[in-house]
Protein backbone atom coordinates (compact mmCIF):
# COMPACT_ATOMS: atom_id res chain seq x y z
CA UNK A 1 0.00 0.00 0.00
CA UNK A 2 1.36 3.94 -1.20
CA UNK A 3 2.14 5.04 1.91
CA UNK A 4 3.72 8.85 1.50
CA UNK A 5 2.44 9.69 -2.42
CA UNK A 6 -1.21 8.95 -1.90
CA UNK A 7 -3.86 9.56 -4.44
CA UNK A 8 -4.93 12.72 -2.61
CA UNK A 9 -1.63 14.23 -1.87
CA UNK A 10 -1.04 13.27 -5.90
CA UNK A 11 -3.88 15.01 -7.37
CA UNK A 12 -3.20 18.28 -4.85
CA UNK A 13 0.22 18.46 -6.31
CA UNK A 14 -1.46 18.61 -9.72
CA UNK A 15 -4.16 21.04 -8.56
CA UNK A 16 -1.66 23.13 -7.66
CA UNK A 17 0.15 23.31 -11.00
CA UNK A 18 -2.97 23.89 -12.47
CA UNK A 19 -3.59 27.11 -10.04
CA UNK A 20 -0.51 28.52 -10.36
CA UNK A 21 -0.34 27.77 -14.51
CA UNK A 22 -3.38 29.46 -14.31
CA UNK A 23 -1.99 32.47 -11.49
CA UNK A 24 0.84 33.18 -14.02
CA UNK A 25 -1.12 33.18 -17.19
CA UNK A 26 -3.55 35.77 -15.63
CA UNK A 27 -0.43 38.18 -14.84
CA UNK A 28 1.19 37.55 -18.17
CA UNK A 29 -2.11 38.59 -19.81
CA UNK A 30 -2.48 41.49 -17.48
CA UNK A 31 1.47 42.70 -18.71
CA UNK A 32 -0.45 43.13 -21.86
CA UNK A 33 -2.74 45.42 -20.82
CA UNK A 34 -0.47 47.92 -18.89
CA UNK A 35 2.17 47.63 -21.34
CA UNK A 36 -0.62 49.25 -23.48
CA UNK A 37 -1.50 51.78 -21.10
CA UNK A 38 1.58 53.03 -20.85
CA UNK A 39 2.01 53.20 -24.24
CA UNK A 40 -1.22 55.61 -24.34
CA UNK A 41 0.29 57.40 -21.49
CA UNK A 42 3.55 58.18 -23.00
CA UNK A 43 1.99 58.91 -26.48
CA UNK A 44 -0.74 61.45 -25.12
CA UNK A 45 2.40 63.26 -23.15
CA UNK A 46 4.46 63.20 -26.20
CA UNK A 47 1.04 65.12 -28.41
CA UNK A 48 1.15 67.52 -25.14
CA UNK A 49 4.98 68.12 -25.16
CA UNK A 50 4.96 68.87 -28.78
CA UNK A 51 1.57 71.21 -28.58
CA UNK A 52 3.31 72.88 -25.65
CA UNK A 53 6.23 74.04 -27.44
CA UNK A 54 4.54 75.66 -29.84
CA UNK A 55 2.84 77.45 -27.59
CA UNK A 56 5.61 78.31 -25.80
CA UNK A 57 7.57 79.34 -29.28
CA UNK A 58 6.54 82.64 -29.79
CA UNK A 59 7.65 83.35 -26.25
CA UNK A 60 11.12 81.65 -25.83
CA UNK A 61 11.87 81.51 -29.64
CA UNK A 62 12.24 78.75 -32.05
CA UNK A 63 15.94 78.06 -31.09
CA UNK A 64 17.20 76.02 -28.03
CA UNK A 65 18.82 78.46 -25.45
CA UNK A 66 18.97 79.10 -21.78
CA UNK A 67 14.85 80.72 -21.55
CA UNK A 68 13.87 77.16 -22.32
CA UNK A 69 15.67 75.92 -19.56
CA UNK A 70 12.95 76.79 -17.34
CA UNK A 71 10.53 75.08 -19.21
CA UNK A 72 12.63 71.31 -18.21
CA UNK A 73 14.36 71.66 -21.93
CA UNK A 74 18.41 71.47 -21.80
CA UNK A 75 20.02 75.12 -23.03
CA UNK A 76 21.20 73.36 -26.39
CA UNK A 77 17.90 70.86 -27.65
CA UNK A 78 14.35 71.32 -27.91
CA UNK A 79 13.91 67.57 -29.17
CA UNK A 80 11.68 65.43 -27.85
CA UNK A 81 13.17 63.45 -24.75
CA UNK A 82 14.19 60.12 -26.25
CA UNK A 83 13.31 57.71 -22.93
CA UNK A 84 9.67 57.53 -21.10
CA UNK A 85 11.89 58.32 -18.09
CA UNK A 86 12.80 61.76 -19.34
CA UNK A 87 9.18 62.65 -20.72
CA UNK A 88 7.33 62.28 -17.96
CA UNK A 89 10.10 64.83 -15.98
CA UNK A 90 9.23 66.95 -18.86
CA UNK A 91 5.76 66.86 -17.89
CA UNK A 92 6.01 67.57 -14.61
CA UNK A 93 8.53 70.67 -15.59
CA UNK A 94 5.91 71.55 -17.73
CA UNK A 95 3.02 72.11 -14.75
CA UNK A 96 5.58 73.38 -12.63
CA UNK A 97 6.68 76.37 -15.71
CA UNK A 98 2.75 77.07 -16.04
CA UNK A 99 1.90 76.77 -12.54
CA UNK A 100 4.59 79.86 -12.63
CA UNK A 101 3.65 81.42 -15.53
CA UNK A 102 -0.17 80.97 -16.15
CA UNK A 103 -0.05 83.61 -18.94
CA UNK A 104 1.35 81.53 -21.18
CA UNK A 105 -0.93 78.53 -20.74
CA UNK A 106 -3.57 77.72 -23.73
CA UNK A 107 -6.84 76.89 -22.32
CA UNK A 108 -8.18 76.04 -25.73
CA UNK A 109 -5.40 73.61 -26.64
CA UNK A 110 -5.83 72.51 -22.56
CA UNK A 111 -2.02 73.51 -22.70
CA UNK A 112 -2.28 73.73 -19.16
CA UNK A 113 -0.42 73.09 -15.97
CA UNK A 114 -3.30 70.74 -15.27
CA UNK A 115 -3.47 69.11 -18.25
CA UNK A 116 0.62 68.63 -17.77
CA UNK A 117 -0.21 67.33 -13.89
CA UNK A 118 -2.75 65.11 -15.53
CA UNK A 119 -0.48 63.24 -17.94
CA UNK A 120 2.64 63.26 -15.84
CA UNK A 121 0.49 61.10 -13.26
CA UNK A 122 -1.16 58.99 -15.87
CA UNK A 123 2.03 58.26 -17.30
CA UNK A 124 4.00 57.73 -14.11
CA UNK A 125 1.24 55.69 -12.66
CA UNK A 126 0.96 53.69 -15.87
CA UNK A 127 4.57 52.87 -15.28
CA UNK A 128 4.59 51.85 -11.92
CA UNK A 129 1.52 49.52 -12.38
CA UNK A 130 3.59 48.14 -15.34
CA UNK A 131 6.31 47.43 -13.46
CA UNK A 132 4.30 46.14 -10.79
CA UNK A 133 2.63 43.95 -13.25
CA UNK A 134 5.78 42.73 -14.17
CA UNK A 135 7.21 42.14 -10.81
CA UNK A 136 3.63 39.80 -10.15
CA UNK A 137 4.46 37.51 -13.28
CA UNK A 138 7.76 37.09 -12.29
CA UNK A 139 6.51 35.97 -8.92
CA UNK A 140 3.35 33.99 -10.57
CA UNK A 141 6.09 32.30 -12.47
CA UNK A 142 8.21 31.28 -9.43
CA UNK A 143 5.14 30.14 -7.85
CA UNK A 144 3.77 28.10 -10.81
CA UNK A 145 7.75 26.47 -10.97
CA UNK A 146 7.91 25.89 -7.44
CA UNK A 147 4.26 23.92 -8.37
CA UNK A 148 5.92 21.71 -10.69
CA UNK A 149 8.72 20.82 -9.02
CA UNK A 150 6.89 19.71 -5.97
CA UNK A 151 4.97 17.42 -8.56
CA UNK A 152 7.83 16.32 -9.94
CA UNK A 153 9.25 15.41 -6.78
CA UNK A 154 5.70 13.70 -5.46
CA UNK A 155 5.66 11.51 -8.57
CA UNK A 156 9.49 10.51 -8.00
CA UNK A 157 8.56 9.38 -5.05
CA UNK A 158 5.28 7.70 -5.80
CA UNK A 159 7.23 5.91 -8.41
CA UNK A 160 10.18 5.13 -5.91
CA UNK A 161 7.37 3.36 -3.53
CA UNK A 162 5.75 1.47 -6.19
CA UNK A 163 9.18 -0.20 -7.17
CA UNK A 164 9.18 -1.37 -3.40
CA UNK A 165 5.65 -2.74 -3.70
CA UNK A 166 5.17 -4.55 -7.45
CA UNK A 167 7.52 -6.36 -9.10
CA UNK A 168 9.01 -4.88 -12.58
CA UNK A 169 6.31 -7.37 -14.33
CA UNK A 170 3.31 -6.74 -12.42
CA UNK A 171 0.64 -5.63 -14.69
CA UNK A 172 -0.60 -2.52 -12.44
CA UNK A 173 2.63 -1.03 -13.67
CA UNK A 174 0.68 -0.97 -16.84
CA UNK A 175 -2.74 0.88 -15.03
CA UNK A 176 -0.12 3.57 -13.43
CA UNK A 177 0.90 4.71 -16.85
Amino acid sequence: EVKQNTEVAVRWAIAAVRTAELNFATAKAAKVTLTTAVTVADSNGKAFIGTAQSVLVPFLGSQPSTAWVPVGYPADSLGLPPSQGERQALLDDLKDYFTANPTRENAPLVITATQAGLLFTALSDARSAANQGNTNAVTKKGLRDGAVRALRKRMRGLIGELEGLLEDDDARWYAFG
